[in-house]
């Protein structure tokens, strides 16, 4: 898999951290000094991103063991795309973090960057936020199906009395 692939991965694990456990994410940038004014996913997005990028080895590590802690149970059963990742343990995760915080040192450079992340990181937990809607949506209409089969039933048997 390739660098790219790896922090794109990286990006869209960040942007479902931040929807599934924003709390988590909002505690561990707090314990950095880093202060955000909304739970909205696009200003966490840009506290982690600006963590990742300021704040050194240690943010690396503490924020690789979150998404580990975090996510390991959801990356194995759900995205074998992302066995490596979540397999790799914390070393691993704390570099990619570490090589995504090198890649931004020219300002220019960094600046895409960040727009980059910031785009993987949203679209990730927008299509996470979907993709839950559309479960619950599924499993509403199940419901109001196994609710219609009762009724049919208990109306073929009352009238076949």
């Amino acid at each position: 898999m390739s660098q790219s692939n790896n922090q794109l991965q990286l990006f869209q694990s960040i942007g479902q951290l931040i929807v599934e456990d924003g709390e988590a994410v909002r505690l561990l940038l707090s314990k950095f000094g880093i202060k955000v004014n909304s739970d909205k996913v696009k200003d966490l997005s840009r506290a982690v991103l600006y963590g990742i990028d300021k704040k050194g080895k240690q943010f690396h590590y503490k924020l690789a063991a979150l998404l580990l802690s975090q996510r390991a149970d959801y990356l194995k059963t759900t995205h074998s795309a992302y066995d490596s990742f979540a397999d790799g343990g914390l070393g691993l995760v704390a570099g990619m973090i570490g090589s995504v915080a090198n890649l931004v040192g020219a300002k220019q450079q960094k600046q895409l960057q960040q727009q980059q992340a910031r785009s993987a990181i949203l679209s990730q937990a927008l299509a996470f936020k979907k993709a839950e809607q559309d479960r619950l949506l599924l499993e509403k209409q199940r419901q109001l199906n196994t609710k219609k089969k009762i009724n049919l039933t208990k109306t073929a048997i009352s009238m076949a009395l």
